[in-house]
């Protein structure tokens, strides 16, 4: 009974140890992942703020109309 329990309990500090790297991965993961969308969050800011040229008015393109 107590090599059972002994064999148990290194099967269970295995499992423990592997559990630990899986999390750590998923650490590592979510940071770069973050990262990622830090990025992307900074592209959408930087085009959604950049403004377009203001269109001709109608004046504008009577006037160019005009001069060819």
């Amino acid at each position: 009974m107590v090599n059972q329990m002994v064999i148990q309990l290194a099967t269970l500090q295995k499992e423990n140890e592997m559990l630990k790297e899986q999390i750590n991965a998923l650490k590592e993961e979510r940071e770069f992942l973050r990262g990622q969308l830090q990025q992307l969050t900074n592209t959408i800011n930087m085009l959604t703020t950049r403004q377009l040229p203001e269109p001709k008015s109608f004046m504008d393109k009577i006037k160019a109309w005009l001069k060819r």
